[in-house]
């Protein structure tokens, strides 16, 4: 025990040494944590110790036991009770874990680059008014999307954003060849909301527990490059206008992926969507989606004849060009 420590002892305090030789780093830690708190701060003297010594604290571990370790005055224990109840609440209180984040903010008049690096927002927003670089780099586990009026999302060099909720653009998406994947992220995000009006390089749409994805009525998202939208068979993902009896518009203008959509109240006014397919929603109001598209229409497919049918019009065919012949040879 260094020559500190034995001061320490002198001021009023039994030798713990012999109590913490069998004793885990932790208690050994805890302690010395006690001893330098009622030395600094209860002075304690040896003649504490001569009269009504009682035990603090028991602490059994295994073999550890540091009962005999803590002997004090009564009005001496009260006052180290509280002592130590108050170091450690704010203890604790600096242990705790810091609150989430409520947003990643880019104010008016800054810029952010990513940098091509990886942007984990663990379910706080994204809200930009100022300028956001996407360059090559992520945005990932974000709640939600809020381009603010004057706001500016470049997405140049192929970022991507990976968002659970709400999209909303009030200012401008600079699509280039970057990706918005639309996810399932029940912790962040259980249903989103898509209001403004954007134009997307490459937008996906994906679900496996039949989210809901609610488009403001009247907007028109673009697609200008790949469109996925993709849910289950027992699970379909779920497209619906925010006013029924009002379209919301899908202006689709490059590849279609399309499977297990339930829509209702969506237009395509771009290319016709998930043609072929059924709308797993039976009553849904959709315009330009399933069934045949107009192509499909146009392009009717003319019955093949059968083959006594074919035999006949073949020996027409032959009787009219002998009777034609004949005919020319007569007088």
């Amino acid at each position: 025990m260094s020559s500190g420590f034995k001061r320490l002892h002198l001021r009023g305090l039994r030798d713990p040494m012999p109590y913490l030789k069998k004793c885990k780093w932790h208690i050994r830690l805890l302690w010395y944590s006690y001893y330098i708190l009622s030395y600094k701060l209860l002075h304690m003297t040896t003649a504490n110790l001569k009269n009504k010594q009682l035990p603090l604290v028991r602490v059994h571990a295994r073999n550890c036991d540091l009962s005999g370790a803590f002997a004090f005055r009564r009005s001496s224990l009260r006052r180290l009770n509280r002592l130590i109840i108050s170091a450690l609440a704010l203890l604790l209180g600096c242990l705790a874990p810091l609150p989430a984040l409520a947003a990643f903010e880019v104010p008016a008049g800054t810029t952010v680059s990513t940098g091509g690096g990886l942007f984990d927002l663990a379910c706080a927003d994204l809200r930009v008014a100022g300028t956001v670089n996407l360059d090559n780099g992520q945005f990932i586990n974000v709640r939600a999307v809020n381009i603010l009026a004057g706001g500016v999302i470049n997405g140049s060099g192929g970022g991507v954003i990976s968002v659970a909720g709400n999209w909303s653009n009030s200012g401008s998406f600079i699509a280039a060849n970057s990706t918005v994947n639309f996810i399932d992220n029940t912790a962040c995000a259980p249903a989103a909301t898509i209001s403004g009006n954007t134009s997307f390089a490459n937008v996906s749409f994906a679900s496996t527990l039949g989210k809901t994805y609610t488009f403001v009525a009247g907007s028109t998202q673009t697609m200008l490059g790949g469109l996925t939208v993709s849910g289950t068979a027992a699970m379909p993902i779920v497209l619906a206008s925010s006013m029924p009896g009002q379209y919301a518009n899908f202006n689709s203008i490059g590849a279609q992926r399309i499977s297990n959509a339930s829509v209702d109240w969506m237009a395509a006014t771009g290319n016709w969507l998930a043609a072929g397919l059924m709308n797993r929603n039976l009553n849904g109001n959709v315009l330009r989606w399933f069934g045949q598209s107009e192509a499909q229409s146009e392009a009717q497919i003319v019955p093949a004849l059968s083959l006594t049918t074919l035999v006949l019009l073949i020996s027409l065919m032959i009787g009219s060009g002998l009777w034609l012949r004949r005919k020319q040879h007569l007088p």
